[in-house]
């Protein structure tokens, strides 16, 4: 493959060449490949993550990881399948720990007294249940 090739040569060039020129470190080469897969992979990361700005955050940390890793990709599957498989993985560890953020102790809750409602009622006369005994 040329060193510099046209725009539209790298649109339409299928991905096991453009995995190829990604694997060398031309980042222009994987920003098409990025491009070519991005609506598909939002579209998976915000069907299990059912946040957007979760899911923009798993397609940013899913293609850094397919770029990081790409030597790791043995081609036995399409480049498609295997980013689908990055971006899975991506978005169930961010509902991982957004889980475990929002997780709370009870300890935590009932240690803010200021909450908590009055035992007794202080004035008993204004009781409905007083009003109706007679």
């Amino acid at each position: 493959m040329p060193n510099e090739m046209t725009s539209s040569a790298l649109t339409e060039a299928p991905d096991s060449i453009l995995v190829a020129g990604s694997r060398r470190g031309e980042s222009r080469i994987f920003q098409v490949l990025a491009e070519r897969y991005q609506a598909k992979i939002f579209s998976v990361a915000l069907h299990i993550t059912r946040n957007r700005e979760d899911a923009e955050d798993v397609v940013q940390q899913s293609f850094q990881k397919a770029f990081i890793h790409l030597h790791a990709f043995e081609g036995k599957s399409s480049f498609s399948t295997w980013l689908t498989r990055i971006v899975t993985n991506e978005a169930f560890m961010t509902l991982r720990r957004n889980r475990a953020l929002t997780a709370a102790s009870l300890d935590h809750v009932r240690s803010d007294h200021r909450t908590e409602l009055p035992v007794q009622i202080s004035d008993p006369s204004a009781s409905p249940e007083l009003a109706y005994a007679e």
